[in-house]
């Protein structure tokens, strides 16, 4: 199981688990309707998600995606799925098993991203929706 302390500090990890909140999530939370069970949306700095769009050299790299980017996690602080580069990994004898929970949790996260969205639609959100994974 992941750690939620401040060291080694993992932010997903310690949002996911509710020892940390990020202001104004309240509305996006509620947006992910009965997924917020299971999953929590992130969202970077202010000042990153305000130069999404700056070719700057001191924002490349840094700046968010694109103008609504957000990040979607599991609440379940498992290390084998908290991260895609780690999905249907395990210690038990069930690979099977395992794999059928991994792309189980793909399937349902891409629907609750889904969901996000279209509750977002009253906030100017496009129905273009681009999922990726951010492995760390």
């Amino acid at each position: 199981k992941l750690t939620t302390g401040t060291k080694p500090f993992n932010l997903f990890a310690r949002i996911a688990s509710g020892e940390m909140q990020q202001p104004g999530m309240e509305d996006e939370q509620a947006a992910l309707q009965s997924y917020g069970e299971r999953f929590v949306v992130c969202k970077n700095r202010p000042e990153n998600d305000e130069h999404w769009d700056s070719e700057e050299p001191e924002w490349l790299g840094k700046a968010s995606m694109a103008a609504r980017h957000r990040f979607l996690t599991t609440k379940d602080l498992r290390w084998s799925f908290f991260n895609a580069l780690t999905l249907g990994m395990t210690d038990e004898s069930d690979l099977r098993a395992a794999l059928s929970e991994a792309i189980q949790l793909l399937e349902d996260l891409r629907s609750a991203a889904v969901t996000y969205v279209g509750g977002r639609r009253q906030q100017g959100w496009s129905e273009q929706l681009g999922l990726y994974f951010h492995v760390f």
